[in-house]
């Protein structure tokens, strides 16, 4: 086992980082290295699933386009958050009661707990964004965008302030850089820390 496997197979990562930051490629490059050491929660990715299968309290939810209720949200990661195994976490928490659900959650882990919080400009991500809304990957109107992109600037300061006391660690990355770069860093950050 090397020293990103056994970080990653002692503690839980919670991911952050706007939309166009690069989570889901950092995931992607992390789980390349270490495919049997975690296991990699998304809730968005959770949610396009379920409304691919045509799930109507998904669907119901998404369309009302509020806030997701914080017993659905439980609900949907509890199953895979619960395990014995370790994992990365990808879109929750967002709000202040999902993270007072995870700092509960994660005090009573037998895990270690990591923040890894990935920043960049809103010009870069508006640009990475558009550049993914024209490749067909996403059905993003500059004005959801932007939204999303307030709710996450309004939020996360307040979500990590509720959740470190629980945190061993907070790792902040700047993601303005190619994600190459991005994974990296990630890298080097979770070695050090074994």
């Amino acid at each position: 086992m090397n020293r990103l496997e056994r970080t990653l197979s002692h503690n839980d990562i919670y991911l952050f980082g706007p939309m166009g930051s690069g989570k889901t490629t950092l995931v992607d490059n992390l789980k390349d290295d270490c495919l049997e050491s975690v296991n990699y929660v998304s809730i968005g990715a959770i949610i396009r699933q379920k409304l691919a299968q045509k799930d109507a309290e998904a669907t119901r939810i998404i369309r009302s386009g509020k806030k997701m209720p914080l017993a659905y949200v439980t609900a949907t990661i509890e199953p895979y958050v619960s395990t014995e195994k370790s994992y990365i976490l990808d879109g929750v928490p967002r709000h202040a009661d999902e993270a007072e659900w995870i700092k509960r959650h994660a005090d009573k882990r037998e895990m270690g707990a990591l923040a890894v919080v990935l920043y960049a400009n809103t010009d870069i991500l508006l640009q990475r964004i558009y550049g993914r809304a024209k490749n067909g990957d996403r059905k993003e109107t500059p004005e959801r965008i932007r939204n999303r992109l307030s709710v996450y600037q309004d939020n996360i300061n307040k979500i990590i302030d509720i959740i470190e006391p629980s945190l061993d660690e907070i790792i902040e990355i700047d993601a303005t850089v190619s994600s190459e770069a991005v994974y990296a860093k990630a890298k080097h950050e979770l070695e050090a820390l074994s």
